[in-house]
């Protein structure tokens, strides 16, 4: 979750932050209130989008050693990775818990915008006219509306005044200005610790005033007589958030009020959005996996022929102990722990079956003998088979090698013999599973008790 809303506030900052140095000045609003809104929608679906891009494909055998640590057979302590794992959790509990307070703060606080006028409708009544509703109260101190309600103080101004504000209103209100308002304040709910998501609440209600002055001088209305009226409101805020106010006036909007031209070179701007937009799809929504393919000739490039591997997928499963259970004892299993000589976590992506030196070992499904080397920095002597194009196995540490590279073998066929090469302090065998060239709990394909 913490990852998620790191990628969501990074992704907002961006597309915020090329609306403020290439859009803004602009002056075609409808097209800004598209893209402020459309940047809240995508900074939240990118992130939540798992698309997996193809990279070239790499035979099953080479990808355990994409993936390998330096390995040594060990059961030492693992106090010191427990000790890592559960201060981890709690810092992770801390963040979650001071987010979570932030949340429910800010939730709190859109409750009571919603709450207040509707408190004020049934004190005071509303007025309905057409698809508009009209509340007056002297305890209005300056005009606002919300949803389909304008909000009005009838005392306080002359009939010119009250056309001039109530034109303004329905605009709002025409142009459903609170449902982007609301869909900002569910924003700033889930990213209230990003200080954009508030830059973007403050830009929403400029263009949205943008517009209805636009609205109010399309009906005819004077555009000084228009900005007098304003500047009568200026000191006069209403202490309510989630509203459509009508006292704000800037530099930029006494100049779009008297100058109402678009400078349509702003519009071809827009376009440049795209590359950002793949910019963040590429880093937050794709995760590049190692593939497998149809033709399993790929798998076994160090063959000189392509052997057939459409078996039955039960053959080609891995589901038996590589070792006899009863001369076996499972030492190590798949995951996290603590390295005996590095004293770092490190991944253990196989399981260790401890055994007396020259103990069979048994390939676990059919397949084809891909690779038998000696390393003896790592794995020592170890012997990886191809099972089809889904699964390959890998045994290492081995004394002795009975199969070589091409060899077609047969699910039970003894390969090895356990031994102690490479990096192991006794005798055993390291067994790996891959499955669609992932790591993946060999325990889960026999019976562990």
């Amino acid at each position: 979750m913490i990852l998620f809303l790191f990628e969501s506030a990074i992704g907002l900052i961006l597309l915020y932050s090329f609306y403020f140095f290439f859009l803004r000045n602009g002056s075609d609003f409808r097209l800004q209130r598209v893209y402020l809104i459309l940047s809240g929608v995508i900074s939240i679906i990118i992130p939540l989008l798992n698309i997996q891009l193809p990279s070239d494909a790499i035979p099953l055998s080479e990808q355990f050693l994409l993936f390998q640590e330096e390995y040594i057979d060990f059961t030492g302590q693992i106090n010191g990775g427990l000790y890592q794992q559960h201060a981890s959790l709690h810092l992770t509990g801390v963040v979650l818990t001071i987010y979570l307070t932030g949340v429910f703060f800010f939730l709190i606080r859109l409750i009571y915008f919603l709450y207040k006028p509707f408190k004020i409708i049934r004190q005071y009544g509303l007025e309905k006219k057409g698809k508009v509703n009209f509340i007056f109260s002297d305890n209005i101190h300056s005009p606002f509306s919300i949803f389909n309600f304008i909000f009005l103080n009838r005392s306080q101004a002359s009939k010119r005044f009250l056309d001039e504000v109530i034109a303004h209103k329905e605009v709002h209100v025409a142009q459903k200005h609170t449902l982007d308002l609301f869909f900002i304040e569910l924003l700033v709910i889930f990213q209230w610790f990003n200080p954009i998501v508030f830059l973007i609440r403050k830009s929403i209600q400029e263009v949205h005033e943008f517009l209805a002055d636009d609205g109010v001088l399309k009906r005819g209305f004077d555009p000084e007589s228009y900005i007098r009226v304003i500047l009568q409101q200026v000191s006069r805020k209403p202490k309510l958030g989630l509203v459509s106010q009508f006292n704000s006036l800037t530099k930029k909007r006494i100049v779009m009020i008297t100058k109402n031209n678009v400078k349509k070179k702003f519009k071809l701007r827009y376009l440049l959005i795209m590359p950002l937009i793949s910019l963040l799809f590429l880093a937050f929504s794709t995760d590049q996996q190692l593939n497998s393919v149809d033709d399993p000739g790929i798998f076994i490039s160090s063959l000189s022929e392509a052997v057939d591997l459409t078996w039955s997928q039960d053959e080609n499963t891995p589901s038996i102990w590589p070792v006899d259970k009863e001369k076996c004892k499972f030492t190590s299993g798949f995951g996290e722990r603590i390295h005996p000589i590095y004293r770092k976590k490190m991944m253990h992506k196989g399981v260790d079956l401890a055994a007396e030196e020259g103990t069979p070992v048994k390939v676990t499904a059919d397949g084809v003998v891909e690779k038998t080397e000696d390393w003896p920095e790592g794995y020592g002597k170890y012997i990886i088979v191809v099972h089809n194009d889904v699964y390959a196995t890998l045994y290492a540490q081995l004394s002795e090698m009975k199969v070589k590279v091409g060899d077609r073998v047969k699910r039970g066929d003894v390969i090895g013999l356990v031994g102690a090469s490479g990096l192991s302090t006794a005798p055993h065998l390291h067994y790996e599973v891959r499955k669609n060239g992932e790591a993946v709990d060999p325990a889960d394909y026999f019976n562990i008790n």
